[in-house]
């Protein structure tokens, strides 16, 4: 975040020691201070008192940072740091260094594999200042089911007041082009509700977005056959095929022929071979663990996502916008 200290706290003995750990963190990096008083803060008590670390030297290099054009979205919330709270983002120093101490909250559904999805993308575009910050400023978190973010939001509130620096990624389970999924609904629902930003896969799932190279170079020898016939289907076909479970998912049991209200998703894989169809009713199973066996890179996201090309860009910046 970005943090602005008001004259009222920089004279305000009772303030100094809240102040001094809020410097820690712009020490580490974690959070930006705000300089634009620079001359309240120069003539201050904080800065004046004698037998305690002056934070003058810090203080100078945010100064000069403040001239140098801003490159990237990260610390664009603002909080103002006064003398008692009176909202999420006008803070009392004691308010102020609990909400710089919070994580910023990535709400999952498993955080393990979509652990390694994320971490995988953001590989892809050189962003290992938000690799080396995992755990540090920003941290995956469980969600019991997509219906409690506003439970969890209150439980963040409760810790302390300020800004709620959480966002949900979630796979989109959209079963054909423009399927409105049960999880879409929910999550865009529960999270325009609660005022977080949210970001929902245009794929089907994050096991959809596992580059070619890296399926025929790492995928199961067992499973060659069925890598093949999966990467024959045209890209709409591979962006919403259900790659855990297969097509069984929407066959009758026992059978190649689709459910009765499968009658898009038939559409959509009807050109398919019946042949083709029988072996890729099945699916490949837990396959999550290919985004650690080789760096996916730029370019395999832009072969990935022809429809989307900016789409992981997007996921990123959410994330950096919240730190």
């Amino acid at each position: 975040m970005n943090v602005f200290f008001s004259a009222e706290v920089v004279n305000d003995d009772t303030c100094y020691r809240a102040l001094d750990e809020m410097v820690f963190h712009f020490e580490r990096g974690r959070h930006v201070w705000d300089v634009a008083n620079f001359e309240d803060l120069d003539q201050s008590g904080w800065f004046q008192e004698a037998g305690r670390s002056n934070p003058r030297p810090l203080f100078e290099k945010f100064l000069r940072d403040s001239l140098l054009p801003k490159e990237r979205l990260a610390h664009s919330i603002h909080i103002t740091v006064q003398t008692t709270t009176t909202s999420d983002h006008q803070l009392s120093p004691e308010d102020a260094r609990r909400s710089l101490a919070r994580q910023v909250i990535v709400a999952v559904e498993n955080p393990h594999t979509d652990g390694c999805f994320l971490r995988a993308m953001l590989a892809a575009y050189a962003r290992q200042d938000l690799l080396a910050d995992e755990n540090e400023t920003w941290k995956l978190e469980r969600m019991g089911g997509y219906g409690e973010v506003a439970k969890v939001i209150a439980e963040v509130r409760a810790m302390s007041p300020g800004p709620v620096r959480m966002m949900v990624l979630a796979d989109s389970d959209r079963d054909y082009p423009g399927h409105e999924s049960a999880t879409i609904t929910k999550v865009t629902r529960s999270c325009t509700e609660a005022g977080i930003p949210f970001h929902i896969l245009e794929k089907r799932s994050i096991e959809n977005y596992i580059p070619h190279r890296i399926w025929f170079n790492k995928g199961p020898r067992k499973n060659r056959h069925w890598i093949r016939l999966f990467w024959n289907l045209n890209q709409e076909q591979r962006d919403h095929f259900p790659i855990k479970r297969g097509l069984s998912l929407h066959m009758k049991k026992g059978s190649t022929a689709f459910k009765e209200d499968a009658k898009e998703v038939e559409t959509l894989y009807r050109v398919v071979p019946k042949t083709h169809r029988e072996v890729l009713r099945n699916g490949a199973g837990e396959v999550a663990h290919q985004f650690t066996e080789e760096v996916i890179t730029e370019d395999d996201i832009n072969l990935l996502c022809p429809n989307h090309p900016n789409e992981i860009k997007e996921l990123i910046q959410k994330l950096e916008s919240l730190i």
